[in-house]
């Protein structure tokens, strides 16, 4: 389902965002903290899945250091041992990929950080929503 362009930008913006606000209410106001699931719904992700994908979400980042080092963080700060992860690998680069994962993809070694962040993103914020509300059934965003 097409979304309403005037409110993309708003939607990309509270997805690229989703780190800070996940570290805030978890760690400066735990007792309100909503879960996952709950933030992603509230960003208005799954009104516009099908239009979000890592070329928007990379110009959603515009270079914005702040962000990606809020999404290394999250990956880093996660506590399963299993999952999306997004890291600095050794030679100065990135690496996204699926912790159990046994495919071809489990290890992606990117050098352009806002395409590694912005894949890690898609990748992690559509693990979250899993078997959630498909496209067809949302509303538009």
């Amino acid at each position: 389902m097409k979304s309403n362009s005037a409110e993309l930008p708003d939607v990309l913006e509270r997805v690229v965002t989703l780190a800070r606000e996940i570290t805030f209410r978890t760690k400066m106001v735990p007792t309100q903290s909503l879960s996952l699931v709950e933030l992603v719904q509230q960003s208005g992700y799954l009104q516009c899945r099908e239009e979000i994908d890592v070329g928007a979400l990379r110009g959603a980042l515009r270079e914005r250091a702040e962000i990606l080092e809020a999404w290394l963080r999250y990956s880093a700060d996660k506590e399963a041992n299993w999952g999306w992860f997004f890291e600095r690998d050794r030679r100065r680069g990135y690496a996204v990929g699926l912790r159990t994962g046994l495919s071809p993809e489990t290890r992606c070694e990117m050098t352009d950080p806002w395409e590694a962040c912005a894949y890690f993103i898609k990748h992690e914020v559509e693990a979250i929503v899993g078997g959630m509300e498909r496209p067809s059934q949302a509303k538009s965003c």
